[in-house]
C-alpha cells in the first residue's frame, strides 16, 4: 500500500472517477458530486490502511529488535576475542623479556 506503484495507480483511478463523473452529463453519472460512492470506497479503504500501517510497524520493530540483538551477542563475542588475544599477547611478551633475560646472561 505504501509503494509508488499503489499510490500513482490510486492516483490515477480517482482522476479518471472524477473526470468521468464530470464529464458524463450526457450519459449519466454514476457517483454524483460530492462523489459520495468514492468518498465511501475511499474511508473503506482508510478503514483497512491503518492496520496494515501498524502491522508493518509491528514487524520492522521485532526485526530491528532481533537485529539488535544479534549485534549485541556479535560484540560480547568480539569483546572475548579481544580479551584472548590481549593474554596472548602478554604471554608471548613474558616469554620474550624471559629468552631476552636468558640470552643477556649468557653474553
Amino acid at each position: 500500500m505504501g509503494s509508488w506503484t499503489f499510490l500513482i495507480v490510486q492516483t490515477a483511478l480517482m482522476v479518471i472517477w472524477i473526470t468521468l463523473n464530470a464529464v458524463a452529463v450526457i450519459f449519466g453519472r454514476w457517483d454524483v458530486y460530492p462523489f459520495i460512492l468514492l468518498n465511501l470506497m475511499l474511508s473503506l479503504q482508510a478503514t483497512y490502511a491503518g492496520p496494515i500501517v501498524l502491522l508493518a510497524g509491528n514487524r520492522q520493530s521485532a526485526k530491528d529488535r532481533l537485529t539488535l540483538e544479534h549485534a549485541a551477542v556479535e560484540a560480547e563475542k568480539g569483546g572475548e576475542a579481544v580479551d584472548r588475544i590481549l593474554t596472548e599477547i602478554r604471554k608471548n611478551t613474558d616469554l620474550t623479556l624471559e629468552i631476552l633475560k636468558d640470552l643477556e646472561g649468557k653474553a
